[in-house]
């Protein structure tokens, strides 16, 4: 872990520390008020866990302290992606519509708790379970704007092979794209590149099987791992 990742998450942990203790409560205490367990609390205090947004909201709340813990608490969600992955979680929370193409695994924003868990342990043997629960928890969390109001394996000649492809429209802004590869992304902004990557991801989709058939395929699939 870097020193600036260590310094955010000791921020947030001795400023609940010292707010608990000015306020006189024990971490039980403050558990109770906060609505979370004293075990989350203490692991919070020692960096063992990381605190979500919610969390930080209500440290606002109970301590009158509005937008501090929030802030330290998006200081230490953004350092858990790479440097060059960062600027993603910007477009994504205020893009009206996202296209992406994934080659890999499932995208991000659709995994589920176990599966994104796996998928980051994977690639990451030498890391903590503190630090693969941080990589978790922020991967979720990118799930919220969803909130808001597979392609065949017999396909071939694949426009999409080169990698993933995410495409960011806004409201009243010109589109922006990101692509990446093993150990990098780019965000794209040129007007000419985000309609080459644009045409590539419309390709794809001229490519994919219709609805009902990628229900089915889905299902023979699902129905050929059970028999394995």
């Amino acid at each position: 872990m870097s020193g600036m990742k260590t310094t955010s998450l000791a921020a947030f942990a001795s400023q609940l520390r010292a707010w608990r203790q000015q306020m006189g409560w024990t971490q039980v205490e403050a558990a109770d008020k906060l609505g979370y367990s004293a075990s989350l609390v203490s692991g919070i205090e020692t960096m063992d866990k990381t605190p979500t947004a919610d969390f930080a909201q209500y440290c606002d709340t109970i301590f009158q302290t509005p937008g501090t813990f929030a802030t330290m608490r998006d200081l230490v969600a953004r350092e858990v992606w790479p440097s060059y992955f960062a600027p993603v979680i910007e477009l994504e929370a205020t893009a009206i519509r996202i296209h992406e193409w994934e080659m890999r695994v499932v995208p991000g924003l659709l995994q589920t708790e176990d599966y994104a868990r796996a998928v980051i342990s994977a690639g990451r043997p030498q890391d903590t379970s503190a630090a693969i629960d941080r990589a978790v928890s922020a991967r979720l969390e990118r799930q919220a704007i969803l909130q808001r109001e597979n392609l065949p394996f017999t396909a071939s000649d694949h426009p999409g092979t080169d990698g993933p492809i995410m495409v960011y429209d806004f409201d009243g802004a010109s589109s922006v794209a990101y692509t990446e590869c093993n150990g990098g992304g780019r965000i794209v902004e040129s007007a000419d590149e985000v309609g080459d990557l644009t045409m590539i991801v419309n390709m794809i989709r001229a490519a994919a099987l219709p609805r009902r058939e990628s229900a089915r395929l889905i299902q023979q699939i699902r129905s050929e791992l059970a028999d394995a």
